[in-house]
């Protein structure tokens, strides 16, 4: 098949061309800037650098494209961009411009629980909306809600071991079950013939905070030291936090979504976070 991965160059996006070009498929990389595709030529048909958030960009581009796959989404808050620019508009533009070229299928990574009940984090309320147009669409779609990946476990974990203190909002024992890239990009390949349905999905293992911050002491080999703040204390700090950095504001909103509801769903994979943490230890 002919398979567009939008956000090629990212986390996931880099893991899941290589997957696919293994398994004999015609890989096309969009990303923000094609140069960052280079170090992927081996995997990729064609490279196309296109700014979503500019429909004309990619007009005329998904000619031929059995299916689009949308990785795409906005990690950190900028000045003069917000998640619904992003994780909504650039996405629902793909969308459109997918549905006037005929395009079979659109595939989304949104996030486990976009759709529960109550007030979400900005970048939720954006891919729920989106989930909701892709929903609606001409087109066939998967849409698929990962618990988390990996690197988050790394950057928030390890990170912390390594400089002494692991600090955690609430009683550490909510509980996830983060994704290895590679394991999620394999069932991806292998569901490519899904057809109108939500996956959600998380890796092999399941842990509490608490444990997965004993895990990246262990890994440093350094005795735990792990702080606990309340959610109250968090919120405060999160408004004061704003006055002097707004920017921020969105994503301490999500992590503390993160940090008082589970991310756990049904486990795929093989691989461990107590190997990736040693890798990057």
């Amino acid at each position: 098949m002919k398979i567009l991965v939008a956000g090629a160059a990212g986390y996931l996006g880099s893991h899941l061309i290589q997957v696919l070009h293994e398994k004999g498929h015609e890989v096309i990389g969009l990303d923000l800037n094609a140069s960052s595709l280079e170090k992927h030529s081996h995997c990729l048909s064609q490279k196309l650098g296109v700014n979503l958030t500019r429909p004309e960009e990619i007009k005329g581009k998904l000619d031929g494209i059995d299916i689009v796959f949308s990785a795409v989404g906005l990690e950190f808050p900028q000045k003069d961009i917000s998640y619904w620019d992003i994780d909504y508009q650039a996405n629902l533009n793909l969308l459109r411009e997918a549905e006037e070229a005929g395009v079979k299928k659109f595939m989304y990574i949104s996030v486990i629980h976009a759709d529960k009940p109550g007030p979400l984090p900005p970048i939720l309320e954006a891919k729920a909306a989106l989930e909701k147009q892709i929903q609606a669409s001409k087109l066939e779609w998967v849409i698929f809600r990962p618990t988390g990946y990996f690197k988050d476990i790394v950057n928030i974990f390890l990170k912390g071991a390594k400089a002494g203190k692991v600090r955690l909002v609430g009683t550490g024992e909510i509980k996830a079950n983060p994704l290895h890239p590679s394991d999620f990009s394999e069932f991806i390949a292998d569901n490519l013939e899904t057809v109108n349905e939500i996956k959600e999905l998380g890796g092999p293992e399941i842990f509490s905070y608490k444990q997965l911050g004993e895990i990246a002491f262990e890994v440093v080999n350094k005795p735990p030291k792990i702080s606990y703040m309340s959610v109250n204390s968090f919120k405060i700090f999160m408004r004061i936090l704003k006055i002097f950095k707004p920017l921020s504001y969105p994503l301490l909103q999500f992590s503390l979504w993160c940090m008082t509801n589970d991310m756990v769903a049904p486990q795929i994979g093989t691989r461990s976070i107590r190997d990736a943490l040693k890798e990057n230890a």
